[in-house]
């Protein structure tokens, strides 16, 4: 009796320990509203990806379609707050039902949005250890995805002359991402495309970097790639692109890379 007693009790606390576990990673959206139209307004999206990544919690961007998982994942709101001498946000988790379940305020003293705004975002941020118990995974249905319409989404205008873009007034042109990178791809004339990293810090490039240009091969969609990696060594590839799709494939000796993107 008294082993079939303690079996029970390991079972039942097996079931509420499983029951309560940290939700699983984070859903960093390209535009928040409060901080205008544009596609990672000041740098936002990577700041927060990057103070995610500092404290080895799982970060992707935000796409149209639901994923399976959404109710084992937080979404990021950046609410802005009003001040005078410093750059005020507030940073929230929401969950599946938008319930909020974190959030801190923080600032920045610099007078430059962008790198005020990242030294705010960091600031909330140092309250944050480990993502929260997951409380609602079990409790709800998937939610019906948000479907974006036109009118939530700014019409991009065509880039400065390379060497004179201003980060916190760059408007992408044709953009594409994916859980890592985001990208910028540019017409430069004869089909020849250059992608330009909007990330680039976080991954190791300097902010608006050009880190790859596209050729034509002669086959449609096709393309030679000359890519720069963040050590400025230059690989050979090939990509294909098209209107939803860019997928570049990387041959660096032995070893391969494949990397896809799709159309935000």
């Amino acid at each position: 009796m008294k082993y079939l007693f303690f079996l029970m009790v390991f079972v039942v606390v097996g079931i509420s320990v499983n029951a309560q576990q940290a939700y699983k990673y984070v859903i960093i959206p390209t535009r928040f509203s409060d901080f205008g139209d544009d596609l990672n307004p000041y740098g936002l999206s990577s700041s927060l990806q990057a103070q995610l990544a500092d404290r080895s919690i799982k970060g992707v961007f935000e796409k149209a379609d639901l994923p399976e998982d959404y109710c084992e994942a937080l979404t990021v709101h950046l609410n802005k707050v009003s001040s005078v001498l410093t750059n005020k946000l507030v940073v929230e988790f929401r969950d599946c039902m938008n319930r909020v379940v974190w959030s801190e305020e923080g600032a920045g003293s610099s007078k430059e949005y962008r790198e005020g705004y990242a030294e705010a975002i960091a600031d909330a941020f140092k309250a944050l250890k480990e993502l929260p118990v997951n409380k609602t995974i079990d409790k709800v249905d998937k939610p019906k995805a948000v479907v974006k319409t036109e009118k939530n989404i700014s019409k991009p205008v065509a880039p400065r002359s390379e060497g004179d873009v201003e980060k916190d007034s760059y408007k992408p042109v044709n953009p594409y991402y994916n859980n890592t990178y985001l990208v910028d791809v540019i017409e430069k004339g004869d089909d020849v495309k250059q992608i330009l990293i909007l990330n680039g810090e976080l991954l190791g490039y300097k902010s608006h970097q050009t880190i790859a240009t596209l050729s034509p091969s002669g086959l449609k969609d096709v393309y030679t790639v000359n890519w720069v990696n963040s050590e400025g060594e230059n690989i050979a590839g090939v990509a294909k692109l098209d209107e939803t799709t860019l997928e570049i494939s990387l041959k660096n000796g032995a070893e391969e890379m494949v990397i896809v993107l799709q159309k935000l």
